[in-house]
């Protein structure tokens, strides 16, 4: 399960490694897009793309790849 997990990361362009590490410690979008210095909607749109690239439709499943992944 790790080296899939290590492997599904590698996909993620550096911004949707960045969004998924935020997202694995808890944070929503709102608060990752002040961090980051971002829209909202951007930041949506990013985790969209991850959610595609991790092919999965919920939350859980993506903190438990990061997890895997061990960020």
């Amino acid at each position: 399960r790790r080296a899939r997990a290590v492997a599904l990361v590698k996909t993620l362009s550096p911004r949707q490694r960045q969004i998924l590490e935020r997202i694995a410690a808890g944070h929503r979008s709102k608060q990752i897009a002040w961090q980051l210095s971002l829209s909202e909607k951007t930041v949506k749109m990013h985790r969209a793309l991850l959610f595609a690239k991790l092919d999965t439709t919920n939350v859980a499943d993506v903190i438990r790849i990061a997890v895997e992944a061990g960020l």
